[in-house]
């Protein structure tokens, strides 16, 4: 499905406003198009959300046990780089990264 994909060209959404917003929250059970992007209404879930990639990141795993590397030494690339940035448009801060 095109439509959840952050790098799509735009040019051929016209109309798709979820495309233009910096984030996207959908809930996919009652919206399996992705046609509604509820993250103005729920900035409480995406801040969560956010505090969990970056949990996993700093981590290195997204199960129990110790620290791995993920990334180098910084765990970090131009992904989490554009989403940090991203994150900070909107008012979410990503502490200790």
């Amino acid at each position: 499905h095109e439509g959840s994909g952050s790098e799509q060209d735009d040019s051929s959404y016209s109309d798709y406003s979820a495309s233009l917003s910096p984030v996207q929250l959908y809930r996919v059970y009652e919206d399996e198009h992705e046609d509604q992007n509820l993250y103005l209404q729920y900035p409480e879930k995406v801040k969560e959300l956010a505090e969990d990639l970056f949990s996993i990141l700093r981590s290195g795993r997204s199960t129990p046990g110790d620290i791995q590397p993920n990334h180098g030494d910084t765990n970090s690339w131009k992904q989490v780089e554009k989403t940090i940035l991203t994150l900070k448009q909107i008012g979410i801060g990503v502490d200790n990264f």
